[in-house]
């Protein structure tokens, strides 16, 4: 069941039945704050999420930024791939890092510095060719 669900059986219940904030909250299982939530506004608040940071990553971040601008001058095929990124920290920065925690760094930074991929629009053809069979009085047997 979603949180809008949840308000809405609330608010419901508090409509038809009258119920109190402390029965509400036995019913449906939550804390009478989340009662008093629902009661005060039918849709629920966005979910919080925390800033944290990156304690592996962080002292990368300024290596790996560097890296991907200086791929924005270089050939398509020459510029580092999130795996690459992976390897260089390992052999030059001895970092001891997952390769998805890079790939997920390189994703964010590429995004912040205007390297990532650019939208094409390929245009499509919708004429189709048809083969016709055609019948020559010679072919017939």
């Amino acid at each position: 069941m979603s949180r809008v669900e949840q308000f809405e059986r609330i608010r419901r219940d508090r409509r038809d039945k009258g119920l109190s904030i402390r029965e509400l909250a036995r019913k449906h299982k939550v804390h009478r704050r989340t009662v008093r939530a629902a009661l005060a506004d039918a849709v629920p608040p966005p979910r919080k999420v925390p800033d944290r940071a990156a304690p592996v990553t962080g002292a990368y971040e300024d290596t790996v930024r560097g890296w991907l601008t200086e791929d924005l001058a270089a050939p398509r095929k020459q510029r580092h791939t999130a795996r690459r990124v992976w390897q260089r920290l390992l052999e030059e920065e001895g970092a001891v890092l997952a390769e998805s925690t890079v790939r997920n760094l390189v994703v964010q930074l590429r995004v912040e510095i205007g390297a990532g991929r650019e939208q094409v629009m390929i245009a499509r053809s919708t004429r189709r060719l048809r083969r016709t069979k055609s019948i020559s009085a010679s072919s017939r047997p």
